[in-house]
């Protein structure tokens, strides 16, 4: 087995493991883990910094109150976008990188750029590398060598290749796309005056 880091880790930081979908609300998540586990969750995902402990009014613990709430929805919100951001890539890359896409250029960049931001809000960053790969191929599409290294190299660094040949041989393909980008199946397809043949996200290998 391998473990792999996707963020810096400090000396003396706690590492732990998701007993539940990260993506599901708060609530959810609580009833899941209480039902299943008999505890209750405190981490920062679950339990926003509490407020320092004063007298203070009713009027102001009620305010306090509050504004936990909103802060729980809007984390709540963005989980949620993270998740169906994944249900909507495919079709999006698939307009997109159509020989007749009336989308512009850049939004399939905006979109997982847009993904990446939520994901770093929540510190939430399991399956980032799904969207550092459409980057990648998106930048690879516009012809786009520095942008297309960029996150190639990212994608190297982050993926969780796996053991084993097939682990093996994705990783060898990037590497070679990282050497030269326009061997990218991808290259070009949105290029002025391409006559390339339309890859859907399926037919691009070790996506």
């Amino acid at each position: 087995m391998e473990l792999r880091a996707i963020r810096p880790i400090n000396a003396g930081d706690e590492i732990s493991v998701s007993y539940v979908a990260q993506w599901k609300a708060r609530s959810k998540r609580q009833d899941e883990l209480k039902a299943t586990y008999n505890f209750t969750c405190c981490c920062p995902a679950c339990e926003p910094p509490s407020p320092k402990k004063s007298r203070t009014t009713k009027s102001k613990s009620t305010k306090l109150m509050s504004e936990k709430r909103a802060v729980i929805a809007a984390s709540d919100g963005r989980r949620m976008l993270i998740s169906s951001s994944m249900a909507i890539s495919d079709g999006l890359w698939e307009q997109w990188a159509a020989p007749t896409s009336s989308l512009p250029s850049t939004k399939i960049v905006e979109f997982h750029e847009g993904v990446l931001l939520l994901r770093a809000e929540e510190g939430y960053r399991k399956g980032s590398e799904i969207n550092i790969a459409y980057l990648a191929h998106a930048y690879a599409a516009l012809g786009d060598r520095e942008g297309f290294t960029h996150w190639s190299t990212k994608l190297m660094e982050w993926r969780p290749w796996g053991p084993g040949p097939t682990g093996l041989a994705r990783r060898a393909t990037w590497e070679r796309w990282v050497e030269d980008p326009t061997l990218s199946p991808a290259w070009g397809l949105r290029g002025t005056g391409n006559s390339q043949i339309f890859l859907s996200r399926r037919q691009v290998p070790a996506f």
